[in-house]
Order: C-alpha cells, then structure tokens, then sequence
C-alpha cells in the first residue's frame, strides 16, 4: 500500500516538526516554505515535558541537548521589587530552553534538504475530492492527496478552508531580545526568573549552552504599539517601561543593546481546523498567547498526532485520518490557548480602583493553576491519538470545561 502523500505549508517550529515525526513513520511527507532560507529572529523558545517527551521518542534529544539548557529550579517568581515569592521546580523532568534557530536546525537536519522547498509562496489551493492541487506564485501546480497549513497566524491555508477573523489583540506588547550572559555575571542560570509588576512583567531565561540570556519584558501597548507585529525595538524606552524595579531588572535592561517589539495577539478556539483533505497546525490551528510557554509545545504536539493518524494510511484515507487529528488535538489545544489569555491576565494585575487590590491576590490565583499545569506538562499526545484511532483507551481531557469556540 502507498503512502499518502502529504504537503505541509510552512517550515516553522510546527511544520518540520510535523516532517519529521511524519518520515519516521513511512509518510511520503514536502515541505513547502515561503522564505528563501529557513531561520528566525533571534529568540529563546521554553520545552516542556509534554513535547520534549516527542522530541525524545524522535531521537532527537541528544542533538538537541548539545545546545539546549535544562532548568532544574523550573521558574520562580519575583515582585518588581524582588521580593521571592514563589516558583515551579522543575522535579523528575526539567524542561530544556532552546534558541529558536538551533531547534529549528535539528529538525532540519533530521529532514535534510531533498524534501525542502523554499521560496515557494502559496498562491490557492483546491480540493476534489480525490486530491489538493497546490498554486505557489512560481513553478507548476503541485497534486498531493493531503495538505497541512503550518503557516502560523496569518495562515494562507487558513483562509481557503475556513471564514476569516480578525486575530484579537492581548493590548500588550512585547520586547524581546538576547544578551550574552558575560555581561550579567552572577545571573541564576538553573532558572526562569519572572518579576512581577503592576500591569507588566519581565522573564528571563538562558540559552544556547547558557552563553546566552533570552528576555521578554511585556507592556501595555499604545495605538503605534498595537500595529507593529514584529519591528525593531527602542532599547531605550524599554529602560524607560522597567525603571525603579528590582537591581537585576534594571541590570538586564541596562545590558539591551538591541530588541524586537511585537504586538500580541491569538485567536479565538476555532470550532474545526479541517475542511477534507486539509487541516491545520500549529499557531494555524490554534494561535496562542505566550504566556503559558506553550506556542512550540502545542506545535510539536499536534507533529506528533498528525504522525500517529496518518501512519500506514493511503490516499483515500487521508481525510478521516485527518478527522481522528482533529479529534485528538482541539479542545486540549483550545483550552490552552484560553488559560494562557487567563494567564496573562493574572500576570498583569493592576490595583483596582474600587477598592480591592488584585495585586495582592495575584500570589493565590497563580498558585493555584497546578492542575492545569500538570494536566498541560503530564500529557503523552501519542498515547492520546493512538486512543483516538483505534477508540481504545480513557482519553486524557481537560480539568476544566471544553471551551467555547469562535
């Protein structure tokens, strides 16, 4: 029997992930990339046990580790002050923190370049029943019995398979950037460290082999602000935003030499994320604040499941292999996107002016999302599609109701 054949749009975090976990179990798998080269802004990216659990059944981790700084102190959390008042360790598993570039160079070594096609930009795509035929702005059509769209948020795969919304502004922004960890000696490197202020906060986390500190330092945005998705930042003002807070804070912004600013924003849970013999993934599929850490971990998640649905499937089964992903990936993917939005939030207290202080409950709320954290690091998502396809075995749902979709 042969394989299904298999395009994924984008080759971000989510779509060579998802090329690989799809060549390791025998799909006929080509990526088909938009950019001229593959690479990133510069950026730290936080692994949970949930995907790093993937990523070691892909044989992956000992390249990745190369490279990779695990956290045995998990993140701990700080007042604007600096006052310690609390934090996650990481016990039996402790994530890794990658730069962005270097995880995406382990997938791409594990893929090669033969089933790599950069600076092919999707033009349209449709859909007869028996196949997708794929337009990019130069070259022949391309026939493939099944595409993904790992596109990210404004996805071009999106918008031919479902009605199109405007993404939702947080009505924060972030600056975010890298500094060689030389410059702040004595900085903790066996931790993220979060400062918490009011309506703001700051986190900062090593990377490659620990020469490097990612930051991201989050505020409210004004009118300019909200419209730049991703612009050179003003390493000035982000001294300005971060004045008078803990020594180590000012120390880190003092440091900056260079930042990005970005508007965030996500979407609401869609309702489906397939439409035939195409589906989506990833920030695709479900655009997610960064709040809770878990923008790459869902994409590598959803890798992992769209391997499982499609593995030793053909032509004619691509659509209902597609349909067992869905079902294995949507609410859980939703109800993540949903607690990072909370998450934020709580993050972000301001003193209420009618009188109660949410600053001073913030400790309590953050303490007690435990459940839903283990839920979101405990996850086997292998485990879960296999339950899927084969409709054996207790799914592992949510702790909280499914959540509302757009």
């Amino acid at each position: 029997m042969a394989s299904a054949r298999i395009a994924i749009i984008g080759a971000g975090i989510g779509g060579l992930a998802a090329a690989v976990a799809l060549r390791r179990r025998g799909v006929d798998v080509q990526i088909y990339e938009q950019s001229p080269a593959l690479g990133e802004v510069g950026a730290g990216v936080s692994l949970t046990a949930n995907s790093l659990r993937v990523l070691d059944r892909l044989e992956l981790m000992p390249v990745l580790d190369r490279t990779a700084v695990a956290l045995p102190r998990g993140m701990q959390l700080y007042r604007a002050d600096g006052t310690h008042v609390g934090g996650s360790a990481a016990t039996a598993s402790p994530g890794r923190n990658v730069h962005r570039a270097d995880l995406i160079d382990v997938f791409h070594a594990a893929i090669g370049d033969g089933r790599l096609h950069l600076g092919a930009k999707l033009a349209g795509l449709e859909q007869d029943g028996a196949i997708v035929r794929l337009r990019f702005d130069s070259g022949d059509p391309v026939d493939v019995d099944g595409v993904v769209g790992a596109d990210g948020i404004h996805s071009a795969v999106r918008r031919a398979i479902l009605p199109e919304k405007e993404p939702v502004f947080s009505g924060m922004i972030a600056y975010r950037g890298l500094v060689p960890a030389d410059r702040l000696p004595g900085w903790p490197m066996d931790q993220a460290t979060m400062y918490l202020g009011e309506g703001r906060h700051f986190l900062v986390f090593p990377v490659r082999g620990r020469e490097l500190l990612n930051f991201v330092a989050f505020v409210p945005a004004d009118d300019e602000m909200r419209e730049s998705w991703s612009a050179p930042g003003d390493a000035e003002a982000l001294r300005r935003e971060f004045a008078g807070w803990a020594p180590d804070v000012v120390r880190m912004t003092e440091a900056v030499e260079r930042t990005f600013r970005w508007g965030l924003y996500d979407r609401d849970p869609l309702d489906r994320w397939t439409e035939g013999r195409v589906t989506l993934l990833g920030d695709a599929a479900h655009a997610m604040l960064p709040h809770a850490g878990q923008g790459a971990n869902q994409s590598i998640e959803d890798a992992a499941a769209l391997a499982i649905a499609l593995e030793g499937r053909d032509a004619d089964e691509v659509a209902h292999a597609f349909a067992d992903y869905e079902e294995t990936r949507r609410v859980r993917a939703g109800t993540i996107q949903l607690f990072a939005r909370r998450l934020g939030l709580e993050y972000d207290a301001r003193r209420s002016r009618a009188g109660g202080d949410e600053l001073d409950r913030r400790d309590e709320r953050l303490a007690s999302n435990g459940a839903i954290e283990n839920w979101i690091k405990g996850h086997d998502v292998e485990r879960e599609a296999a339950a899927v396809r084969t409709g054996t075995g207790p799914r592992d749902l949510p702790p909280v109701p499914e959540p509302a979709v757009a």
